[in-house]
């Protein structure tokens, strides 16, 4: 795996990690890809970049536990 692939691993598993923490702390309504992006401190963009919409986030995040 280069490094490119590494960094984009490392990204995506620190969005599931805060999306997880996020998702269980205040459930999914409440929830806002705004906090998970502050919460993985990256920009939300690049939240979306990975995850297009909060319900993919949710179905990844479920997957990822």
């Amino acid at each position: 795996m280069g490094k490119i692939e590494q960094n984009k691993e490392i990204k995506r598993r620190a969005i599931l990690a805060s999306a997880q923490e996020i998702f269980l702390s205040e459930g999914y309504v409440l929830s806002s890809m705004d906090k998970i992006a502050a919460q993985a401190r990256m920009t939300k963009q690049t939240v979306y970049r990975y995850f297009p919409t909060k319900i993919d986030l949710f179905q990844a995040t479920l997957r990822h536990m």
